[in-house]
């Protein structure tokens, strides 16, 4: 991963826009530089910047919010309204421009920041949330936010609290600078994951436990099952003597059933005889008489329907005949409806002729009213139009009226018309002049809005003139209040000073109280030599006093600043604000000057046309003018267009006579409407009445010819069926005939007298059977005493109830001594498949688990570290070959080793290196740590932050050259962080960083 480019506005100290290009010159060829400037001038904002445009964090605040940064007001440069950050950045998944942005919105609060990423060989922006960002930069460079701190950025100090801490505390420094909390984390579950299985076995066991508590002792268990023996047998037995009793009890049941169907089956046989008695005096008689017409019943049946067919034919003749009257009633209408309609009399001869002269007269007369009303309307609708367009309302229904407004119109059109050209005449205006003074009144518009610009500047160049000369008087006081308060701040500062001093003086004396108690007048003092102590008793000033003067005089210098800062403030303000307003001054002068310039070439004449008058009067006036002349030529087109119309309406008025006299005649020959449908109507019912006239008659020829052929039939027929009726014993054929039943009345008859016979027959066979059961079940029942036989059945249901539920009981204790023996087993097979199952884990809590996860924490860091200083020391051998780092043994305490070479291989503490030493030694270590946390991701750029500072001139040498080497044998691009003289000498190429009186820094590439 490789840093290419960084890009960013307004972060922490560094104000404005800036930009660095570590592919341009003089960092391209020259990829080891140093980042210089004094303390807080921003050298590490450098890095924050890198870290904010990629995760959203700095090394100084961790992960950066909207809430954080409104709280602490970090990040952001005071006083500004925005701030981004930006890094391109190339790795083995391409390259990437990672942007991130804040700002205040005009409530003045700060917006949510914003994240994205562009893939520059695409060009194309990755569609992703914001949040998500910091992981796809992750997931892009292969290293996380921790790894690339500890890969990118080496903090010296950082590595010399590691070198000299305590085993512990090491252990602690290396799994957080390596990121490998995670054995720790693997301790931790290995004796999670053991405490539950043992928990697990435990409880099972338990349960175990539980349950054999619950078992019988075998002895006991056997004598249950005795027990169990003796009352299943019992039971047995009085199973048996209850099923007899019971079976006993059934017959003597189905004894009584039996009885109770004799009772009813001889009460139904008795009912069915009684029926069968009334059936007979109802119907005998009638069902003989019946069967008597059978030797003559289909002679009889023709004879009926003859009479039938006789009857229906003599009402077909009656109806005809009626028919055919209302046919001939109905013509008569037809005639006269004719006659009404065509205003004549009609007869049956000439009905059609005449209607059809009828109607061709009346579509004559109608034709000729359509083409009056067509031309009518061909001359209406454009005159009303033209009355539309001339704004005149008028009725045109009635034309009288219609045209003595139009005239009246007229009139007074040609007035307006003469008033205009008056106004014309006077202004010498002709017809030709609209588009000039169309020009002259876009000029005039433009000629008001420039004056009124020029007007506007004027009244701005006076205010700006007086805010100029009122800010320069607010000001004109501030530069001799800050130098007074300058020196003021200095002068307090100096007597705070002198009191500090005053206050150690009387500490140092204070501790030399016991001293004091000693001296003796015209004896020597051992400090000071003085023969004379006036303090030798008491001591001149409370310390107490000189604290409180302290405190107070600090209260006062912070007084002092804040009035220094404020009025500078101020003054800063006013000279913003002054300068602002000369700028103002400037440009409003160079508008004002152009104006007039303007207003000098293009509107000078037409203002001296314009007169006294205002500039909305003169454009008022020409506006006028133009209208009139407009309003002229409208007017003449008004006034020819009404002669065209009182033209067309008196030829309106001829065609309204016109089809008056139409109408009129129409009128009086017809007042319908649709005269073919009426005369089509008629004619139409007409020839039908006609036609059904002449089918009904033919119709009444054939009945009466059928009816005499029928009657000649039925007399034969009566002649021969009234001797076989006689001999029948009946006096007439009407009686025979009165006398014969339908046959469907007579077959229910039949049946009914059938089904009562079967009926009565069924209920002496169940007599018979049921007499025959019961005698039978005479012959089963047993017993003799039938009274006492239910009770005899309850008091062994009772005893069998208790036999059963002893029986149960003792059952249920025999099953749950098979089923406490098979949970047991269960148990004990879950126990032994848990610990089978699980020796994996029990075995490694033996091994790595605890806790807290030390034991396998401790073993895994001394692992790392071992692997760590194993990389360190080859880093250290280039850069001083005399020491390389070790573990301490078991005597040697819990500090590191540094094996010198020059001193026989003597092993001493890392705490004995010299300052210079150990730079050289941390240095190493945050190679190595770089190298280890950069895994399999190629590190092509690295920042090293300070301690440069320790090193003497010949170790600090040899320390560039080893990372010179380092920049050419991995071509990374290497930035050291320092402001030690001699560093900045040997590094040609900087980034340099100088601090302004205003808090701010600059920042310079050389």
């Amino acid at each position: 991963m490789k840093i290419l480019q960084i890009k960013f506005k307004n972060i922490n100290s560094l104000k404005g826009e800036h930009f660095i290009d570590f592919e341009a010159e003089p960092l391209q060829s020259n990829s080891l530089f140093a980042i210089t400037g004094p303390t807080g001038s921003g050298k590490s904002t450098l890095l924050d910047v890198i870290c904010l445009a990629l995760f959203n964090q700095i090394p100084r605040m961790n992960k950066v919010s909207k809430a954080e940064l409104t709280k602490t007001g970090a990040v952001i440069t005071r006083h500004q309204k925005e701030a981004f950050a930006e890094v391109v950045y190339e790795s083995a998944a391409g390259k990437f421009l990672s942007h991130w942005d804040i700002q205040y919105n005009r409530n003045n609060n700060l917006n949510e920041y914003e994240m994205r990423i562009r893939n520059l060989i695409t060009d194309e922006e990755l569609d992703i949330k914001r949040s998500e960002v910091p992981a796809k930069n992750e997931a892009l460079i292969g290293l996380n936010y921790t790894q690339f701190i500890k890969s990118i950025l080496l903090a010296q100090g950082e590595f010399a609290k590691f070198l000299q801490a305590k085993d512990s505390e090491r252990k602690q420094i290396l799994e957080q600078i390596t990121g490998t909390a995670i054995y720790r984390k693997l301790g931790m579950l290995a004796y999670e994951k053991a405490k539950a299985i043992q928990q697990e076995i435990a409880l099972n066991k338990q349960r175990k436990s539980d349950v054999e508590a619950k078992l019988w002792e075998d002895e006991v268990y056997h004598k249950k099952q005795q027990a169990f023996q003796l009352k299943k047998d019992e039971k047995e037995k009085l199973v048996e003597e209850l099923t007899a009793l019971q079976k006993q009890k059934e017959l003597v049941d189905e004894q009584k059933k039996w009885q109770i169907k004799f009772s009813q089956f001889e009460a139904k046989l008795a009912k069915i005889k009684v029926n069968i008695k009334q059936f007979n005096e109802a119907n005998e008689t009638k069902m003989q008489k019946h069967q008597h017409t059978q030797a003559f019943a289909e002679d009889l049946q023709d004879w009926q329907k003859w009479n039938e067919e006789v009857r229906h034919i003599n009402a077909q003749i009656k109806q005809v005949s009626n028919e055919i009257e209302k046919l001939k009633e109905d013509k008569e209408k037809c005639l006269k409806v004719g006659s009404n309609l065509v205003q004549s009399d009609l007869s049956a001869e000439n009905f059609s002729v005449k209607l059809e002269d009828f109607r061709q007269k009346v579509k004559a007369l109608e034709s000729d009213l359509k083409e009056v009303r067509s031309e009518y309307s061909f001359i209406k609708k454009p005159l009303q139009q033209d009355l539309e367009s001339l704004s005149i309302t008028c009725d045109l229904n009635k034309l009288e009226e219609a045209e003595i407004k139009i005239k009246q119109s007229a009139s007074s059109l040609k007035n307006e018309l003469n008033e205009i050209e008056n106004l014309l005449n006077q202004n010498a205006i002709g017809e030709q002049d609209v588009n000039q003074l169309s020009n002259q009144i876009e000029m005039a518009v433009e000629a008001k809005q420039l004056d009124q610009t020029i007007s506007n500047l004027k009244e701005q160049e006076d205010e700006l003139n007086e805010q100029s000369k009122a800010t320069e008087g607010e000001i004109a006081a501030l530069p001799k209040q800050l130098e007074k308060l300058a020196t003021d701040l200095k002068l307090s500062k100096l007597q705070l000073e002198n009191l500090q001093l005053q206050e150690k003086q009387e500490l140092l004396k204070a501790s030399l109280e016991k001293h004091r108690a000693n001296l003796k007048d015209g004896e020597a003092c051992p400090l000071c030599g003085s023969l004379e102590h006036p303090f030798a008793e008491e001591n001149p000033e409370n310390k107490g006093e000189i604290s409180a003067k302290i405190e107070k005089k600090k209260t006062e210098i912070n007084t002092l600043e804040k009035q220094h800062q404020e009025q500078k403030r101020k003054l800063n303000q006013g000279e913003t604000k002054l300068e602002g307003f000369q700028k103002q001054l400037k440009a409003n002068l160079e508008k004002l000057e152009k104006s007039q310039q303007i207003w000098k070439e293009r509107f000078q004449s037409l203002a001296e046309q314009k007169a006294d008058s205002q500039w909305t009067e003169f454009i008022d006036k020409l506006k006028a003018l133009r209208t009139a002349l407009e309003r002229k030529s409208k007017l003449k087109n008004q006034i020819s267009l009404i002669d065209s119309v009182l033209v067309n309406l008196n030829d309106l008025q001829k065609i309204a006579i016109k089809g008056k006299k139409v109408r009129a005649e129409l009128a009086s020959i017809y007042n319908g409407k649709e005269i073919d449908n009426e005369v089509n109507s008629l004619k139409s019912n007409w020839d039908k009445l006609l036609e059904n006239l002449r089918i009904k008659e033919e119709s009444q020829q054939t009945i009466s010819e059928d009816a005499k052929n029928l009657g000649s039939k039925l007399e034969k027929a009566e002649q021969d069926l009234l001797l076989q009726v006689k001999e029948k014993g009946f006096q007439n054929i009407e009686e025979a005939a009165a006398s014969r039943l339908k046959e469907l009345d007579y077959q229910a008859l039949q049946n009914q007298l059938t089904e009562l016979t079967q009926t009565q027959q069924q209920a002496e066979i169940d007599v018979k059977h049921t007499q025959q059961a019961i005698e039978e079940l005479k012959g089963k029942i047993t017993i003799e005493d039938l009274e006492h036989l239910q009770q005899n059945i309850q008091e062994k249901q009772l005893e069998l109830k208790e036999t059963e539920k002893l029986l149960l009981e003792l059952s249920r204790t025999i099953e749950n001594q098979k089923e406490f023996k098979k949970e047991i087993q269960a148990l004990q097979k879950q126990i032994e498949q848990t610990q089978a199952k699980n020796e994996n884990w029990l075995l490694m809590n033996e091994l790595i688990g605890d806790k807290t996860g030390k034991k396998f924490n401790d073993f895994a860091q001394d692992l790392s570290l071992q692997h760590l200083l194993s990389m360190a020391n080859k880093r250290l051998f280039k850069l001083n070959d005399r020491y390389q780092l070790d573990r301490p043994t078991k005597d040697e305490g819990d500090d590191l080793v540094a094996v010198d070479f020059h001193m026989g291989n003597e092993r001493r503490s890392v705490r004995t290196l010299s300052g210079g030493e150990t730079f050289v030694v941390s240095l190493a270590l945050a190679l190595a740590l770089s190298d280890l946390a950069s895994k399999n991701v190629s590190i092509n750029s690295m920042f090293i932050d300070e301690g440069f500072g320790t090193l003497d001139p010949e170790t600090l040498d040899q320390t560039l050259d080893t990372l010179e080497r380092l920049q050419a044998e991995s071509n990374k691009t290497i930035g050291i962080i320092s402001h030690v003289e001699a560093l900045k000498e040997r590094i040609q190429t900087q980034i340099k960083l100088s601090k302004n009186g205003q808090g701010y820094s600059s920042l310079e590439v050389v």
